[in-house]
């Protein structure tokens, strides 16, 4: 049910898209975010298209209904290497419940992001790896990712969901083989199952999908789906080591490096529940237990 309502958001998201009037010069991801408690949801995006070879991109983001906030930053990658191409998207950041006692709901996140790439047949994974506070670990709470390479979702390959315990959440998935052509999108879901309890209840959320990494590439680092995928870096710390990762083709010899490409102003929505009826199917109140899957 969860995956399905994720591959829902890629339509509406890729359709916002392409949808606009006037073609943008920038590009950047687009994040979405519900909260079953509530009825609330909302968007943030930069209103733009597609992200070239050769570039990277970067949107912080912040909700808050009252009851549960979500705040971070989405990163986008796009190389072209050797003619190939190799496109990431992650985020990172924290959910939390807000106030002293947190009421029982599910979060839903998604990520999206589409690329310019090169027919070939690629291969792609995913990661989710979660960190929660002691409120979650005694709550029990629970997350699970959903990626999905042009809306097919890939392959778990190893589920770590529960906060309860070392309070560590670690999911892969993949490698996925497929086909892609000139435009790829990458979504990554992720949903946060929060019990009824003392509060406030937090869980950090460094997730997402990736292509093959290059071989001796410093950015490899930073994308390896081992531990914290973000490394314990700050965002400046990221936006640095993107800025100064460069690419030496072996067949030209020629070098590229990576260049931000500059956003417009990014525009956020918190809707009530007469206007989500596009990404909340109802009001859900969860009893404790591991989310289905």
């Amino acid at each position: 049910m969860r995956a399905c309502r994720f591959a829902s958001l890629l339509g509406v998201m890729a359709a916002a898209y392409f949808g606009l009037a006037t073609p943008q010069s920038a590009s950047a991801a687009t994040i979405t975010f519900t909260d079953s408690a509530t009825n609330a949801a909302g968007f943030e995006t930069n209103f733009v298209g597609v992200l070239g070879f050769n570039r990277w991109t970067a949107m912080p983001f912040i909700f808050n209904d009252g009851t549960y906030s979500a705040s971070g930053d989405i990163f986008a990658v796009n190389i072209l290497f050797n003619g190939l191409s190799y496109t990431y998207l992650f985020g990172e950041g924290v959910t939390s419940s807000i106030g002293a006692a947190a009421p029982a709901a599910n979060i839903d996140l998604g990520i999206t992001q589409i690329y310019f790439t090169v027919p070939e047949a690629a291969i792609y994974g995913a990661y989710d790896v979660g960190f929660c506070n002691q409120a979650a670990i005694n709550a029990g709470d629970t997350q699970t990712g959903f990626p999905f390479v042009n809306g097919t979702l890939l392959t778990p390959v190893a589920a770590g969901t529960n906060c309860a315990g070392a309070g560590t959440i670690s999911q892969t998935w993949g490698p996925n083989a497929g086909f892609i052509g000139n435009f790829t999108n990458l979504t990554a879901g992720v949903d946060f199952s929060f019990n009824a309890g003392a509060g406030p209840q937090a869980i950090t959320l460094p997730w997402g999908d990736d292509g093959p990494l290059i071989p001796g590439l410093a950015l490899d680092a930073l994308l390896m789906p081992t531990g914290n995928p973000l490394d314990g870096m700050t965002v400046d710390q990221v936006e640095t080591l993107l800025n100064n990762t460069c690419i030496t083709d072996p067949t030209t010899n020629i070098q590229t490096c990576l260049t931000q490409e500059v956003p417009e102003p990014a525009t956020l929505w918190l809707l009530g529940a007469g206007l989500t009826a596009i990404f909340v199917a109802g009001r859900r109140r969860k009893a404790a237990g591991p989310i289905l899957k």
